[in-house]
């Protein structure tokens, strides 16, 4: 395998051969001697030279299209070979690397910017079995032959029978020479044209034979003529694959559809193929209600111009409207008519548009009828365009002068009925010079009506069209009104009165709210006091009894006696009467006992989850004696003596408008066969009754520790704001 400093060198021979040959003038083909002042009418012209000599046609066809050799690889060569031969003739030696770099940007700009479109070379490879690989876009513009049919084509066939012979001995030389030229005929769209071949062999990396690149110019003035041939059909088709309109030329001696445009597929729901294999198929989705008409009529296409508009039943189950133009196409000779061409466009859309326009203007005049004002429209001069019948009765006009359709005649009329005519002139004085405003007045007529008149613009597409006065009767209005501001003085009169009548007795309840709300803190307070005297009483009994049951039970008594007095203390300190904060509450009762009980938060650690919801009386009194026993109950019995242990207190509000009450250990547990209805425990018997008050459930788990949920009935649905006393407890 051949590397690519050996690729390299090969082509730094090729090169040193052709520049010695250019610096001594003996060019092999006129191209050569004609390059430099080509290049330079180029250059100057901002093109590239379109005659290549032989050194930039290698160039381009072992190089641009065959291998990676860059731009530095070529100047770094033409240093090399230049050093090789002296530095005799330098310009000229400059002058052949201008002209090898010049035909390598032109290779580099065809290919990425596709300028062979406008040139009339061609440019084609193919493999050693002479099968077409790559070719520019002008080799189908030329041949007129598509991508699909020049794929693996035989090169053979874009040529004469007569000259495929001699284009096989030209691949032949050429495949053995390195490169070869021809003369030969090329079909094109236009017949046969004489075309100059250039052959020129590619290697690939191991420097094998794999094609040939050929390049290709026209010798004749007919490539003109192919190009605006192919000009003036690409700007057609263009034209007509563009529009949204259905054109079509048809054959009348043939009875054959010459062309139709790619839109009869939208339109008619079929495809073209449809239409060239029987040119009648279009009839056959014409509306059943249609068809007739048309049929009758289609001979009068061949006498002059013929357009209808009539429906068809589309594929899709859509009936759409079509409007057709149909000319008659006469032959050169003017003898007679052979072709039609037609135009069919889809005008469902402006149909449907129609109709909805009559009917808005229907409705619209309905509206205008069916209002209670008058309407009368004007345009900019001032002449009636439209009005109802509301405007004819309120002003009594007659019909002779509103035929007229002048205004001013109508005005003269008006000026007999108002009390006040100059105010009116003077109204319409101001349309006409503030034409964009909208102006209003009250007008009073002598029979004691009172018209209110409303002129505003109306404007059609952004401009202003003329105006619209808007008549309304407001006699009872303005009666009605003057009626009732005098009612509403009387009104305000006794609302002020009645208003230093409330202020009074508000004052007067303020000061009853107050003193209420002294009096019942003050009651709270006393009961809360007269709890706390009872609990006193109790731990003063307790120290005199000898049996501990029965001092355990006055521990207890005192307990329930400080929960419930602790209610009073929070309601007297609350802000809101009646209210108690939960979680405070609670917090509250269970820090009681862990003082009663003398629990240190290294034997046992409390877990709190408490929300602040606002409770009433009936409610919270119960909670903190469930929460007062059950916290007793685990300070009691769950840890055995000296053990470590946890409580879990929750009091969570739940989306069901219920309450979830929970306080679990991780404790000993109950005894094996415990039944909660046989249990002869005051605490818990007090529990459930406390439960059943609140309408609650219990339920009761031992596992791993013992856990008692209640849920019951939330009815106060509002959640209290923790307030500082339980900011104060939390952080202590």
């Amino acid at each position: 395998m051949l590397s690519k400093d050996e690729t390299l060198a090969e082509f730094h021979q090729r090169y040193a051969i052709e520049l010695q040959t250019y610096l001594q003038g003996n060019a092999t083909h006129q191209e050569d001697k004609e390059s430099g002042a080509t290049l330079a009418t180029g250059q100057k012209e901002g093109l590239l030279a379109p005659t290549l000599p032989i050194s930039a046609n290698i160039f381009l066809g072992q190089l641009a299209l065959a291998s990676g050799i860059s731009v530095v690889d070529v100047v770094h060569i033409h240093q090399i070979a230049c050093g090789e031969l002296g530095e005799e003739n330098r310009e000229k030696q400059e002058e052949f690397l201008r002209l090898v770099l010049s035909a390598y940007e032109r290779s580099q700009r065809l290919n990425r910017q596709g300028q062979f479109n406008r040139l009339p070379d061609i440019l084609y490879s193919i493999n050693t079995e002479y099968y077409l690989q790559r070719w520019n876009p002008a080799l189908e513009k030329v041949t007129g032959l598509s991508q699909t049919r020049l794929m693996n084509e035989s090169v053979l066939s874009l040529f004469p029978p007569e000259e495929q012979p001699l284009i096989t001995g030209h691949i032949q030389t050429a495949f053995r020479d390195g490169q070869h030229e021809i003369d030969t005929l090329l079909l094109t769209r236009a017949g046969p044209i004489p075309y100059r071949l250039k052959g020129m062999v590619m290697k690939n990396e191991d420097g094998e034979v794999v094609g040939q690149v050929c390049l290709g110019n026209s010798l004749t003035e007919k490539t003109l003529n192919i190009e605006a041939l192919r000009d003036s059909e690409e700007r057609f088709r263009h034209l007509v694959e563009n529009l949204n309109e259905v054109f079509w030329l048809m054959d009348i001696d043939n009875q054959a559809v010459i062309y139709v445009s790619p839109s009869y597929e939208k339109v008619w729901g079929q495809s073209c193929e449809s239409l060239y294999e029987n040119p009648q198929s279009w009839l056959k989705v014409i509306h059943p209600q249609e068809s007739d008409r048309i049929q009758a009529i289609l001979p009068a296409q061949h006498h002059g111009p013929w357009e209808q508009e009539y429906r068809i039943l589309h594929p899709s189950g859509i009936t759409r409207w079509v409007r057709t133009r149909c000319f008659p196409v006469r032959h050169p000779a003017g003898d007679r008519v052979y072709r039609l061409a037609s135009i069919s466009e889809d005008i469902t859309e402006r149909k449907q548009t129609q109709v909805a326009l009559e009917r808005s203007i229907s409705l619209l005049q309905a509206t205008l009828d069916s209002t209670a004002d008058g309407i009368l429209v004007l345009n900019r001069e001032g002449n009636i365009l439209n009005f109802n019948q509301q405007y004819v009765q309120m002003w009594r006009i007659p019909s002779k002068i509103l035929s007229s359709r002048d205004s001013q005649l109508v005005n003269a009329f008006l000026l007999d009925k108002i009390r006040y005519p100059e105010d009116f002139i003077s109204f319409i004085n101001q349309d006409y010079q503030d034409p964009t405003g909208i102006h209003q007045n009250l007008i009073e007529l002598i029979d004691d009506r009172i018209i209110e008149l409303v002129s505003r613009p109306y404007e059609i597409g952004g401009k202003i069209r003329g105006r619209v006065h808007c008549f309304s009767d407001v006699t009872t209005q303005r009666k009605a009104a003057e009626s009732l501001e005098s009612l509403n003085e009387e009104l305000e009169s006794r609302v002020n009165k009645r208003t230093a009548q409330l202020r009074h007795l508000n004052e007067q309840l303020q000061l009853s709210v107050q003193e209420k709300d002294i009096l019942l803190k003050e009651l709270h307070h006393r009961v809360k006091n007269n709890l706390q005297v009872i609990a006193s009483l109790l731990r003063l009994q307790s120290s005199y009894v000898q049996n501990p049951q029965d001092r355990e039970l006055f521990k207890d008594s005192e307990n329930r006696v400080r929960s419930m007095s602790l209610i009073h203390e929070k309601l007297y300190r609350s802000q809101e009467m009646g209210e108690i904060n939960a979680q405070d509450y609670l917090y509250t009762v269970v820090n009681n006992l862990i003082s009663s009980y003398g629990i240190s938060s290294q034997q046992i650690e409390i877990d709190f989850n408490l929300e602040p919801i606002a409770l009433d009386v009936d409610t919270a009194i119960p909670c903190g004696l469930i929460v007062n026993e059950l916290v007793s109950n685990c300070f009691k019995y769950a840890f055995l003596e000296h053990s470590l242990g946890r409580i879990k207190i929750e009091f969570i509000g739940q989306e069901n408008h219920r309450i979830n009450l929970a306080v679990a250990d991780n404790g000993r547990g109950l005894p094996e066969g415990f039944n909660l209805d046989e249990i002869d425990s005051l605490g818990l018997q007090l529990v459930q009754n406390l439960v059943e008050q609140l309408e609650g459930d219990l339920t009761l788990i031992s596992n791993e520790g013992t856990q008692i949920a209640i849920n019951f009935p939330w009815v106060n649905q509002k959640k209290a704001d923790p307030n500082d006393e339980f900011d104060k407890n939390i952080s202590s």
